[in-house]
């Protein structure tokens, strides 16, 4: 995996992502479905941060369970249901994925499937 950050685009904003990932070779890969912040049990968590927490803990069991780590994610598409939630979702991202910075997609949308939901994100991850 090499990531891509040309000097003639702009920098990544908040920083918490890279441009582009180039994969050669033949890579694994692995899609995700969108994780949630919903336990095991079935629980939605009420508070937003422990909601983060919760799907990107599925999201590192997920990847567990196919031999992957965080540090395989390729790309992260999160889905907000509102502006609120960028800077706790940015905030999610640095504790969850540490220095790695896979290509990230973030957009805003009116509803998610549950009004309990804040957010939705799928990701995308490879290996050799």
């Amino acid at each position: 995996m090499k990531a891509i950050d040309p000097q003639s685009v702009h920098p990544p904003i908040g920083g918490a992502y890279t441009h582009a990932i180039e994969l050669t070779g033949s890579e694994k890969l692995l899609f995700v479905s969108g994780q949630l912040g919903v336990t095991r049990e079935g629980q939605t968590l009420e508070d937003v941060d422990a909601q983060f927490d919760q799907a990107w803990a599925n999201v590192s069991n997920i990847l567990d369970q196919a031999g992957m780590d965080i540090s395989s994610i390729v790309k992260v598409t999160c889905f907000l249901a509102g502006l609120d939630y960028r800077e706790p979702y940015l905030a999610s991202c640095e504790r969850a994925l540490g220095s790695h910075r896979p290509a990230m997609t973030a957009a805003i949308v009116e509803s998610l499937w549950s009004e309990e939901w804040f957010f939705e994100f799928d990701v995308i991850a490879a290996a050799a």
